[in-house]
């Protein structure tokens, strides 16, 4: 099976689960390339190493590329009048997603050129917003290729006419939440379209990097990227709580981002230098051991498209106690607190299980937390759903 994936930048920083879903794929037997709409990330070259796709064909859409795609838009004005037209009368009443769209067009036409010419059997587009742009000249061009796509929270909460367009004309419909349905079918995609797979997690790769170490009592992680909405001020401040009532804890913070000099003023501020350590961006890998040698995961984001985050998962295989506020899905992942803990607010409720906990319960929690993604967000189990469905479409597709 031939499949061509379509995202906005491959590899990506803060997307390490779309590249262990690529090479999974691969290793599962697909031919798969995969096609960015944006350049050429600065460090691609250190990530195709580190994520071991160096087999894999990428293509993005670097100057040259994009100019290959004006060209085309002026070679080919009929599919372009006709791209321009949907564009404008899709997003006509949001100004600044039209821009971006109308932007996007020399990208996509490249994207498109590329594809064209391959023929693969299935469009998959990674992302639901602006790789719509692509969908739509695949719907409108290529009829003999199937196309699906996902749609997760970031693409839920752009809530794109041009997502809603190609989203009802595709096989199939993929998202990583049962909580995104009732938002899915009030887009007016129907319901036998709609495919809920888990995003899973590369077990094997974690046992290998995790197998020498162990976790130290006291010990806290936070990662991600250092964005106000993340809310990493709050692990802080709950850090110092706990120290306030005697808890001997400490705090890893992995990540990077714009809200690093505050949170760093914060720790100062607070009196936790001793008790703080930051550390930016590092390899999964790294991150992986990080999350061994610590007895506690807490994330303390309820940003609006946090859904089912992999770093939680992956956390709670490393063998971390997971606490996590309450976002939207979660009780799909965590049983609260049977493997792990959800909050709505940091009170004494989240500071007794951090402090009271026995460890005997904490060890409970945490073999839990292992076995819930053992048996239910493996990286393999996931994309072989995905490989059946597909297959199932292009059956009945290659039919009509």
């Amino acid at each position: 099976m031939k499949v061509a994936y379509i995202t906005m930048e491959f590899p990506a920083t803060t997307e390490t689960f779309a590249s262990n879903d690529v090479l999974t794929l691969k290793k599962l037997g697909l031919d798969i390339s995969v096609f960015s709409l944006k350049p050429k990330h600065k460090k691609q070259a250190a990530m195709i190493h580190e994520r071991e796709l160096k087999d894999l064909y990428i293509f993005n859409c670097t100057l040259k590329n994009i100019l290959l795609g004006f060209l085309l838009t002026l070679r080919k004005p009929v599919k372009t009048l006709d791209l321009v037209k949907w564009i404008i009368n899709s997003e006509k009443s949001n100004i600044k997603e039209l821009v971006k769209s109308m932007l996007l067009i020399p990208s996509s036409m490249a994207v498109y050129e590329q594809i064209s010419k391959s023929q693969p059997d299935i469009v998959h587009l990674f992302w639901g917003h602006y790789p719509s742009i692509v969908g739509y000249l695949i719907y409108k061009n290529e009829p003999k290729i199937l196309l699906s796509m996902f749609l997760g929270a970031y693409d839920l909460c752009l809530n794109l006419e041009i997502s809603k367009f190609v989203a009802e004309r595709s096989g199939f419909v993929f998202t990583h939440s049962y909580s995104n349905i009732p938002m899915l079918l009030k887009m007016k995609i129907p319901g036998d379209k709609i495919e809920t797979v888990h995003r899973g997690i590369d077990i094997k790769r974690i046992d290998k990097a995790i197998s020498k170490f162990s976790s130290v009592k006291g010990r806290i992680i936070a990662a991600g990227k250092l964005i106000p909405e993340k809310k990493f001020d709050l692990s802080i401040r709950f850090l110092k709580k706990l120290i306030d009532k005697d808890g001997d804890f400490y705090l890893d913070i992995v990540g990077s981002g714009p809200e690093l000099a505050k949170l760093k003023l914060l720790t100062k501020k607070l009196h936790l230098n001793g008790r703080v350590k930051f550390y930016s961006h590092m390899t999964q890998q790294n991150l992986f051991v990080k999350m061994a040698e610590s007895q506690f995961f807490i994330m303390t984001s309820n940003k609006q498209s946090e859904r089912l985050p992999n770093v939680v998962k992956e956390a709670m295989y490393c063998g971390c106690v997971c606490a996590s506020f309450r976002t939207q899905g979660l009780d799909e992942l965590i049983n609260s607190p049977v493997n792990g803990f959800i909050f709505d607010e940091i009170d004494k409720n989240l500071e007794d299980f951090f402090l009271l906990s026995s460890e005997l319960q904490l060890n409970k929690i945490a073999s839990s937390a292992r076995l819930t993604i053992s048996k239910k967000f493996e990286i393999e189990q996931s994309m072989l759903q995905y490989i059946n469905k597909w297959e199932e479409g292009l059956s009945v597709f290659n039919k009509v």
